[in-house]
């Protein structure tokens, strides 16, 4: 029951991050982030902590004497990668991580106001 409702629930995370990442979820661009004066991304982030969530999930059942070092290894930095972007998300991003239309939007705003 654990494992469907995991995989549930990082593939509606990850479909919501990636409706916001690729523009077509935008209502929450208006939103600020928990620090004042600091934009926050976290519909942008939830990509990256689906992504984690999903991996962590598939992982669930998983012998870990079953997957080769290097691999588990590799899952284990997707995992932790990306839910600490998602937590790091909600007060900051990185602005390579921002997609292009985000930049414009923000541009157009800050030239209006």
């Amino acid at each position: 029951m654990g494992f469907i409702l995991g995989l549930i629930l990082s593939l509606v995370i990850l479909a919501m991050g990636w409706c916001a990442y690729t523009g077509r979820w935008r209502t929450w661009l208006g939103h600020p982030g928990l620090l004042p004066r600091v934009k926050g991304y976290p519909a942008l982030g939830m990509l990256y902590g689906g992504a984690g969530l999903l991996t962590g999930t598939l992982l669930w059942d998983v012998d870990g004497d079953s997957i080769p070092r290097p691999l588990l290894a590799v899952l284990l930095v997707v995992i932790l990668g990306g839910i600490w972007t998602f937590l790091m998300s909600l007060v900051w991003l990185p602005r390579f991580m921002i997609p292009r239309w985000v930049k414009m939007a923000e541009n157009v705003k800050e030239h209006a106001g």
